[in-house]
């Protein structure tokens, strides 16, 4: 993913992430300004690590010109939530979830899994 690349979208959907985190920081490195006005990371497993690193993109200006920030079916908590409300941009963030714990073990499900 590089600036060349997004200067040409409209809209970039990585939905659907079992990786949302990553994705989140990945996407969060590359300035988003020009023609992308839809960054749609929805359905995935995003939590605040990945919620962190696209606060801290959107309050450097990397989301200038974005209309919509997509983020809805995720793991955030309700104190980055604000957080992220208060950037310059339209944030979708219906459908906040809880990690569910069995056997030690942590589980955050995409919305399409097996």
């Amino acid at each position: 993913l590089n600036a060349a690349v997004c200067s040409n979208l409209h809209y970039l959907g990585l939905r659907n992430a079992d990786n949302a985190d990553e994705v989140a920081r990945t996407v969060a490195a590359v300035p988003a300004t020009g023609r992308v006005q839809v960054l749609d990371l929805s359905l995935g497993n995003l939590t605040d690590a990945g919620g962190e690193a696209l606060l801290a993109a959107g309050q450097n200006g990397h989301f200038d010109g974005l209309q919509l920030l997509d983020l809805h079916h995720h793991y955030l908590s309700d104190e980055l939530m604000v957080k992220l409300q208060a950037l310059p941009v339209r944030i979708d963030l219906k459908g906040q979830l809880q990690a569910e714990r069995y056997d030690d073990e942590t589980y955050r499900m995409i919305f399409v899994s097996e």
